[in-house]
């Protein structure tokens, strides 16, 4: 469905990111792909090329779609990206490189990705978020050094996970 800038595309059991240019000429500002506990997308994994003409994007959600890995600058096509929100998926690692290419980013919502494996430099590459979500993650301990470099995290959201103690 498109409405006024917007694509949602929830609970349509997609196996693929739909071509943003499928949509029509209007630049596409929030693109939602979206699923939920019993209708779950299949999109294994979300490559660099899958964002071609989305650069217009501010605000990009792909939840409960089953994504397992991202390529490195899997969103560099979106300079002006905004918000991110890659909840309740099975994403297996993040580093730097996934992030680059979105020095805009100001939110970033992981929460759900309950086997996820973090670089200590996964924030590098995005210095500007201030609202970084990692609830339901099945974190046991965060390095001391994990959040260098977030000057202006405003917002930290850590609940549902099993941190004992913080640096």
């Amino acid at each position: 469905m498109a409405r006024e800038n917007a694509v949602i595309c929830d609970s349509l059991g997609l196996t693929s990111i739909p071509s943003v240019k499928s949509f029509g000429a209007t630049p596409i500002k929030y693109f939602f792909i979206t699923g939920d506990a019993k209708n779950l997308n299949n999109i294994p994994m979300i490559g660099r090329n899958d964002f071609q003409g989305a650069s217009a994007v501010t605000s990009l959600a792909i939840s409960w779609s089953q994504v397992r890995s991202l390529e490195d600058e899997a969103f560099a096509e979106m300079p002006g990206l905004k918000t991110l929100v890659l909840s309740d998926n099975e994403l297996q690692s993040l580093s730097a490189a996934t992030f680059s290419g979105i020095t805009s980013l100001r939110e970033l919502d992981l929460s759900g990705n309950k086997h996820c494996a973090f670089d200590e430099t996964m924030f590098t590459s995005i210095p500007n978020i201030t609202v970084l979500v990692m609830g339901d993650m099945n974190l046991h301990m965060l390095k001391e050094t994990f959040f260098n470099g977030l000057m202006s995290l405003r917002v930290l959201k850590l609940y549902s996970n099993n941190i004992r103690t913080m640096p």
